[in-house]
């Protein structure tokens, strides 16, 4: 399968943490980058391409010293422009076989790639979250019946008690083979339109044209964040728990 990393960002709210894109903060004693890498390498995972921008330099030094196998690395130089729409659409080109997109400033727990690599050949797509909609929290969430069809996908500004139900979303698709071309020539279509809008938006105003599957990866198995406090608290919660597993 395609792995798309999109590393592209400038992730503003970080500036007075650190002038380093986020991909390239640490975990530990390794990059969260290097750290991706070293988990898709050990899954098989081996077709990947991740897009660039800001600090792209940084970005690609990284990835020549820490990703261990070829690695397409495609340049966004409109990265302060776009949303992430531009960047996923760069990374696919011309293609229209299965992918799977990964938010290089989210730090996985190594057992959701078993989850990545049983999906790997699915016909279905799927959106991926981190368990139901908390107070705290703000962007992209779903709604899915209890045999995980999805009907509804939504970014939100902010949580309200109607949206208990829903689940968060992970920061991850994996795309398969039934949805690929459509939405590949949904994003090329969108994109031309404007850059200032998440890729997710072509799946929502169309999702009765791309039905998919919603899979829980848990609320201890993907951490996003956005700020330094979020890093942090990020940081020592993976850490925490892959040291209780050693």
């Amino acid at each position: 399968m395609h792995v798309i990393i999109l590393a592209a960002g400038a992730g503003k709210r970080m500036k007075h943490l650190s002038d380093v894109p986020k991909s390239l903060l640490k975990i530990g004693d390794t990059t969260i980058l290097a750290r991706l890498f070293s988990q898709l390498d050990h899954a098989g995972f081996h077709d990947l391409s991740i897009v660039v921008g800001y600090r792209s330099e940084l970005v690609t030094e990284e990835v020549r010293r820490s990703a261990g196998r070829e690695v397409r690395i495609v340049e966004n130089d409109r990265f302060r422009q776009d949303t992430n729409i531009l960047s996923l659409t760069m990374a696919l080109g011309d293609r229209t076989d299965p992918f799977l997109v990964i938010e290089a400033d989210t730090i996985f727990d190594s057992r959701c790639f078993t989850v990545f690599q049983e999906h790997q050949h699915a016909r279905r797509s799927i959106w991926y979250t981190r368990g139901y909609f908390q107070p705290h929290q703000v962007g992209g969430i779903l709604k899915a019946d209890k045999q995980g069809v999805i009907s509804e996908i939504q970014i939100v500004p902010e949580y309200c008690e109607t949206l208990a139900g829903h689940k968060k979303l992970a920061n991850l698709l994996l795309v398969g083979q039934e949805q690929a071309p459509l939405f590949t020539a949904l994003l090329h279509e969108a994109c031309s339109q404007t850059i200032k809008q998440y890729y997710l938006i072509p799946w929502i105003d169309n999702i009765a044209r791309l039905p998919c599957y919603e899979h829980d990866l848990g609320t201890d198995s993907v951490v996003a964040f956005n700020t330094p406090e979020e890093y942090h608290d990020a940081v020592m919660d993976i850490q925490a728990r892959e040291s209780q597993t050693i």
